[in-house]
């Protein structure tokens, strides 16, 4: 049971590293090599939706009804800890950084052919603006640092707590 634990938290550790690495990416000068939305979407449902899903899943089968709070401070060994909260402080920093860069009044870029389009506004007050082929590089940039940077937040906590409950798991075997 415990090597599922290992299976989960590797795997939402690694997948938080490479989202924060796209991210990263996103910032580069020039147009994003990270190119189009749909892996983008695809990437945060699986992430958003079936990495926490997963690990709820493991812990209700292995009966773990434990606070992992004190669990994470006491049992994880120190440079694990370390470098976990590293992990979800980055995502967190870049999520922070990705809101507060981009237009939050743009949103959902297209292009249609040679024409480039964007809602521009919020709630039922929105409308299609047409955009410069430069802007509406900038808004696809934009929409993907906010979809990867808010992904990479929730596989890091996810990479957390599988890593505090496999090591409780760990710490409930040995006693």
């Amino acid at each position: 049971m415990s090597g599922s634990f290992r299976v989960h938290s590797v795997f939402a550790a690694a997948l938080a590293v490479a989202l924060l690495l796209f991210v990263a990416v996103t910032w580069l000068p020039g147009p994003s090599p990270v190119d189009g939305t749909g892996w983008a979407i695809v990437t945060v449902v699986g992430v958003v939706v079936l990495v926490p899903v997963a690990i709820v899943v493991r812990l209700r089968l292995n009966d773990v009804e434990v606070a992992l709070w004190p669990v994470f401070r006491k049992e994880l060994p120190r440079p694990l800890r370390r470098v976990l909260l590293g992990l979800v402080l980055t995502a967190v920093a870049s999520f922070v950084l990705s809101l507060a860069h981009g237009d939050p009044e743009l949103s959902g870029p297209k292009s249609y052919g040679d024409r480039y389009w964007a809602e521009y506004g919020r709630n039922h007050h929105s409308r299609e603006v047409a955009l410069t082929k430069a802007q509406y590089e900038v808004a696809v940039e934009d929409s993907q640092r906010d979809l990867l940077s808010f992904a990479s937040c929730v596989a890091s906590v996810g990479a957390c707590v599988a890593f505090t409950a496999r090591e409780n798991f760990r710490v409930d075997r040995r006693s």
